[in-house]
């Protein structure tokens, strides 16, 4: 075989699609090209030079580390706008003798279904906050009742204020009920 004939194999062999490069490998040689010639050139950079473009990247990166910080800590603070509005315009926590005063009232204007769980309230809040409780008037009242402690009379007492204000079996579900329900709520009201 003469060396024209061994060219035209060899030329032939690397048409073939299984040695064309792609331009993944393209890309690769030209990175290694790049990177081979930006070490050439900093090899032929003065020491001082050298020194100088190096803390030159480390302000870089640092100016950059330090922005993303500021950005994140921005990004994640609470917006206090939000804050101050939700706080004014947010009701004040109720105190359990403006929940009684409410209840009688309540219980005057023959609206009892009302005037019962706002007694009720009254009573988990008194309790709540001889234990140093958080107030939270949406927890439903057997949680009330849970993290109170669970005294037998307070289990009865949610059980008639929840017949009354809901709905139950009862023989008297008129004002003497309430009554009832309002005397016993009012050993919890003495200090």
């Amino acid at each position: 075989m003469s060396q024209g004939d061994s060219r035209e194999v060899l030329r032939a062999i690397l048409a073939d699609p299984e040695f064309d490069s792609d331009w993944q490998e393209q890309a690769a040689r030209w990175l290694g090209k790049a990177w081979r010639s930006l070490q050439h050139w900093l090899r032929d950079l003065p020491d001082f030079e050298r020194w100088a473009l190096l803390l030159a990247c480390i302000a870089i990166l640092a100016w950059l580390v330090w922005t993303m910080i500021a950005s994140y800590r921005e990004m994640m603070a609470p917006d206090a706008s939000a804050l101050r509005s939700a706080g004014d315009d947010a009701a004040p926590e109720p105190t359990w003798q403006a929940l009684m005063a409410r209840a009688r009232v309540l219980a005057a204007e023959g609206r009892l279904r009302e005037a019962a769980r706002a007694l009720q309230q009254a009573v988990y809040l008194v309790l709540a906050s001889r234990k140093r409780l958080a107030w939270d008037g949406a927890r439903a009242d057997w949680e009330w009742v849970a993290r109170l402690g669970s005294e037998p009379e307070l289990v009865v007492f949610t059980e008639e204020a929840q017949a009354i204000a809901y709905g139950g079996p009862a023989t008297d579900s008129g004002p003497a009920r309430f009554e009832s329900l309002l005397a016993t709520a009012g050993r919890w009201m003495r200090p």
